[in-house]
């Protein structure tokens, strides 16, 4: 693993880097508690056997800021089996309040990107630390068994890419979650602006949030071909 507190990664002389973690993540970050800022630029690689980055800024410091930025490849490779163990995913977020950025390519085994609990020290315990986040997506972010973007607590999602979710039972583009004891009665916990361009899919359909918006996206040549062949194969309607 390389631990950073804030760095640059992926142009070296005469190319682009290569960074793998073998046993566990590619990148662990901010384990200084403090916040900082990291770049993997265009052309850069950076994998792990849990999760490609793991961001844990502000531990000891709550609110501590993180700006990262990704225009090269991102991939975890982990897999959590139980809710007690913290969420894998191609970036996973357990503290501190980041603002992520991404033109390039971020996956996951199981989340494309995750906010999660982490282990605190003082409570020998996992907890949830993560502030708020904020994900812009230009490129593609892709979940495995499970979501594009998972935020568990809410945050801000941009996107004029694509967020494909995975094939996981449930498995959304998007999923917006409170988290345990957060205040459910909160008007909302997040936005999504899906722009032109962008596009979301779930491996289990439309779903109901999108259903509505779904000619908006693909347009009505594309709904309307995807009728007639839903026809001509079930006349009976007997499909969902």
């Amino acid at each position: 693993n390389l631990v950073l507190a804030s760095g640059r990664i992926g142009k070296s002389t005469g190319g682009y880097g290569t960074i793998t973690g073998q046993a566990g993540h590619g990148v662990q970050f901010g384990l200084s508690g403090t916040g900082g800022s990291i770049t993997n630029e265009a052309g850069g690689t950076i994998t792990g056997q849990t999760s490609g980055v793991t961001v844990q800024a502000g531990i000891t410091t709550p609110g501590a800021a993180v700006t990262f930025v990704n225009a090269g490849t991102i991939r975890g490779e982990g897999v959590t089996t139980t809710l007690q163990t913290p969420f894998e995913g191609g970036v996973r977020l357990q503290s501190g309040t980041t603002t992520l950025t991404n033109s390039g390519t971020i996956s996951g085994a199981q989340f494309g990107i995750v906010t999660s609990q982490i282990f605190v020290p003082e409570l020998q315990a996992t907890a949830w630390r993560v502030g708020p986040t904020t994900v812009t997506n230009t490129g593609t972010i892709e979940g495995g068994t499970s979501d594009a973007i998972g935020l568990f607590g809410g945050g801000t999602i941009v996107n004029s890419g694509s967020l494909i979710g995975g094939s996981g039972p449930g498995a959304d583009g998007i999923q917006l979650q409170f988290l345990p004891g957060q205040d459910s009665g909160l008007a909302q916990i997040g936005s999504i602006d899906n722009q032109t361009g962008g596009t979301i899919t779930g491996e289990h359909g439309i779903g109901l949030l999108k259903r509505g918006h779904l000619r908006d996206e693909l347009g009505d040549d594309v709904v309307d071909l995807h009728g007639a062949v839903k026809a001509a194969l079930d006349p009976s309607g007997i499909l969902n």
